[in-house]
């Protein structure tokens, strides 16, 4: 009787042993079926091969070798992409962490903008099914073309997804191009609640002015990213600086930086105005502006060009016409006035007037004072067209 009861406990084992390994072996092909089909939903257009799927009930799933493929537009490889989770928190629709490892993206729009790569994708609306704890990336490799961004960079991050929170964040940059913008050899190295992170830059251009050898420490909290005592080299002079990122927010910062020594006549030349303007001398003094995203709320600069001072030539007609009605003089003196002029001290401040910045500018030498405003007009529309 014994031996009946242990052959038909011994079957039963065998009939359970086959029933958990048929399910095992459906499980795999169902659950590459269905990430095919919800990267399909991502990408619509897209071949999707995925190589491999390894799963633990207990622990987790792993997909392997994942391409995603449209035409000439992008090229998506990755090694693994990791969802790890426990029984008994994925059953309260909870994803401890997910990781994806060995990423590469190539991404080509020709000569469309960056923006436009929205219509090759639909992401999902609403609420997620499950809610995911962290998001971690390793070795990513990206190389983006397109009309107003070019991008070629590696990067690792982590994310407390269910904050959210950035953790730690790992960039080195070849060269990243947008608009006038324009960046080299990038290193920014950061996790949070740490003080040894790491930010240079080889070099950053806008339009043709030049600043290299940026360097800084750098810090991460739940909701700011701080470089702390920024130094760099900026025509010819030096440039410290305190920048503020909040997380928390549409990418809001506030810059507070100094300068020393800027070189006027290298400003003229890169900034291509000396067809309206010739100008010699020194520059020091200090900037303060605040915004969020692309607008800016404050501006606020003073600056003095000390002994012993330097040579202001106006050329342009339209600046002498702006300054001989600001200060009621008639336009023939005006120009007799700055056609050689040379000063031995001067002063400049910028501020915003609604899109509007303005320079004001005052300078005094041995043919007296000269006064008069620059408007840059429409500042912030002309911002956001260049990107």
């Amino acid at each position: 009787m014994k031996k009946r009861i242990v052959r038909r406990a011994g079957f039963f084992a065998i009939i359970f042993a086959l029933m958990v390994l048929i399910g095992f072996l459906a499980m795999k092909p169902f659950l590459m079926s269905l990430a095919k089909a919800k990267i399909r939903e991502v990408f619509s257009e897209s071949s999707v091969v995925i190589g491999d799927c390894e799963v633990s009930f207990s622990r987790g799933v792993t997909f392997s070798r994942i391409e995603i493929k449209r035409g000439p537009i992008y090229d998506v490889t990755l090694k693994r992409l990791n969802i790890e989770y426990a029984i008994s928190e994925i059953l309260k629709g909870k994803i401890a962490r997910v990781s994806l490892e060995g990423l590469e993206a190539s991404l080509d729009m020709g000569n469309k903008n960056i923006q436009e790569f929205t219509r090759y994708c639909t992401f999902p609306q609403g609420q997620p099914f499950f809610i995911i704890g962290t998001v971690e990336v390793s070795g990513l490799k990206l190389n983006l073309k397109s009309a107003n961004v070019t991008l070629d960079a590696t990067l690792s991050l982590g994310v407390n997804a269910e904050q959210p929170a950035l953790r730690y964040l790992d960039i080195t940059l070849g060269q990243c191009k947008s608009g006038n913008i324009r960046l080299e050899g990038l290193r920014l190295k950061v996790a949070r609640g740490q003080t040894s992170g790491q930010f240079y830059v080889r070099e950053a251009m806008y339009e043709k002015i030049k600043v290299t050898t940026i360097t800084s420490n750098i810090a991460l909290t739940d909701t700011r990213l701080v470089l702390e005592s920024l130094s760099a080299q900026i025509l010819n002079g030096t440039m410290r600086a305190q920048v503020v990122l909040e997380l928390d927010k549409a990418m809001a910062y506030r810059i507070a930086l100094e300068v020393l020594d800027v070189d006027l006549q290298n400003l003229a030349r890169d900034l291509k105005l000396t067809e309206k303007f010739l100008m010699t001398g020194k520059l020091s003094g200090r900037l303060r502006l605040e915004g969020e995203g692309l607008a800016m709320s404050i501006v606020d600069g003073k600056f003095l060009v000390a002994q012993p001072g330097g040579t202001l030539i106006i050329k342009d007609k339209k600046v002498i016409e702006n300054i001989a009605q600001s200060s009621k003089l008639p336009y023939e003196i005006v120009v007799e006035g700055f056609k050689n002029y040379r000063y031995n001290n001067g002063q400049l401040s910028l501020a915003l007037q609604g899109n509007d910045i303005v320079v004001s500018a005052l300078f005094e030498g041995e043919a007296g004072k000269r006064r008069f405003d620059i408007r840059w007009h429409n500042f912030q529309q002309e911002k956001e067209n260049n990107q």
